[in-house]
């Protein structure tokens, strides 16, 4: 029985230490699980920063003695149990979020092989508290067996080990910088070929565009049944797939137009996606609009930065449009799809430029009524921003760290500020509930920027986190 409880205190010793700094190098990862496993908004921050921690603290009980393996024991317990149940929770409810257990080196969404291994991790710490109190340390074994060597012997294995575990080290750090400049050489490659993610936002013809061919569909309808592409794409006509969410005001925009498209069995079919739960997507838009539950995945194999955004599938299962996103492109998507084949699109107004006018739109600043050129003074990025939007939380973390060195100025639709303040930034926010600034400048949502100077537009419109972080890091360091 010792020597299984002391197998069993290794392995979950080694598997939280490897999760905690797993999640430590994936922190954006990790915060966005927590957030995606349904934690609510006001304490998921301090849960993500409080996982790590927990489970070194767990793994460095298990390596102890006595009460202290007994306190890692219960530790480490409570901790897969209340994975377990995250799990399974979501898994019940549909939701096949990414797990993030172990970083970035498991970004595969929840299965119930997820709980299989968790249920082997709790009977491991089960055997562990099953030992008791009476449990030794762990490395006794290593210590006898250098008590029968000689002190050169002892002294050339400590440097034989001290050397593998340098080389360990090292193959880590290498296998880690090699990530990170394949990471940089293909967002280089996005940008030569025309952006970040290489495809166009629905305005203009600003980027080249290839179709291809659509990815498989695992969707859910009202009524629980599961559907296929196939079983949501007719042979007669195309398709247009638009991804909304329940948390997306925007979205509701198009609740009206939704019925009407949906009814209107001449124009192009309509399949409205959503993320989120089944209640909350009925009480956004009702019962008359059909929409059917994604696991979460969808959205980002169809390259479908944000809500609400949609893209065309035509009869032979290619998506032959860039992605649009707003509700008045997706109507222009809508009305042109319907008088055209999909290859002849003209999606919306030309873009923003370079150079263009700052837009005469007022904004509120710090209780004051002024043009949002005015607002953004000699130099500023708009940063149009929600912190409800699941792709605003993405990418927060990385403007947090970058609100002290870049001119920046938040502008929000909501009428108060304290969420934003609540969340780290310190940057002026300018209030425009209508979204007036957001519009003349074609910001199709959040996260959306663009720089202004000396009241002129200076970038082109930066959407989706990627690029938005990309024109963040080009501005030039304040001071």
């Amino acid at each position: 029985m010792e020597l299984v409880a002391l197998i069993a205190r290794l392995a979950l010793a080694v598997t939280f230490s490897i999760s905690a700094v797993a999640k430590i190098r994936d922190a954006d990862g990790a915060r966005q699980a927590v957030r995606d496993f349904g934690v609510p908004a006001g304490v998921a921050p301090l849960v993500a920063m409080s996982l790590a921690p927990l489970e070194i603290a767990s793994a460095v009980l298990l390596l102890t003695t006595d009460v202290g393996v007994t306190a890692g024991g219960l530790l480490a317990l409570a901790l897969l149990v209340a994975f377990t149940v995250g799990i399974v929770t979501n898994l019940l409810r549909g939701k096949r979020v990414d797990c993030h257990c172990f970083g970035a080196m498991s970004t595969k969404p929840l299965s119930w092989w997820s709980v299989v291994r968790n249920a082997v991790m709790i009977a491991l710490a089960l055997v562990v508290l099953a030992g008791g109190t009476t449990q030794g340390w762990p490395w006794q074994v290593v210590t006898d067996t250098f008590a029968d060597l000689s002190t050169t012997e002892a002294w050339l294995t400590a440097g034989l080990i001290g050397l593998a575990a340098a080389v360990g080290v090292l193959a880590v750090l290498f296998f880690s910088l090699l990530q990170r400049y394949g990471s940089l050489l293909l967002r280089l490659e996005a940008v030569e070929a025309g952006g970040a993610g290489g495809h166009a936002h629905g305005h203009g013809h600003a980027h080249e565009f290839a179709p291809w061919a659509a990815p498989a569909l695992a969707a859910v309808d009202a009524s629980g049944a599961e559907l296929t592409l196939d079983d949501v794409v007719p042979d007669d006509r195309a398709s247009l797939f638009l991804f909304v969410a329940p948390w997306c005001e925007a979205c509701g925009e198009l609740t009206e137009d939704l019925k009407t498209w949906q009814a209107d069995e001449t124009g192009p079919n309509v399949v409205v996606l959503s993320g989120g739960e089944r209640d909350a997507i009925t009480e956004k838009f009702g019962p008359d609009v059909h929409v059917l539950a994604h696991d979460g995945a969808a959205i980002d194999d169809y390259r479908v930065e944000y809500t609400p955004g949609a893209v065309v599938v035509s009869t032979d299962r290619m998506v032959t449009v860039p992605a649009s996103y707003g509700s008045d492109d997706v109507r222009r998507l809508y009305n042109a799809l319907a008088g055209r084949q999909p290859e002849d699109l003209v999606i919306g107004p030309p873009p923003v430029r370079e150079g263009d006018p700052a837009p005469d739109v007022m904004v509120e600043l710090e209780g004051e009524r002024m043009p949002i050129a005015e607002a953004a003074g000699d130099d500023a990025v708009l940063l149009f921003w929600d912190t409800t939007c699941g792709f605003c939380q993405q990418i927060e973390a990385d403007v947090l760290r970058r609100q002290s060195s870049v001119p920046l100025v938040l502008v929000l639709r909501s009428d108060s500020d304290a969420a934003v303040r609540e969340a780290g930034f310190t940057v002026p926010v300018a209030l425009d509930p209508a979204f007036g600034v957001g519009g003349a400048l074609q910001a199709p949502g959040t996260p959306t920027a663009v720089r202004l100077r000396e009241g002129a537009v200076a970038s082109t419109v930066a959407v989706g986190g990627p690029e938005v972080l990309n024109l963040l890091a080009s501005v030039r360091v304040m001071g």
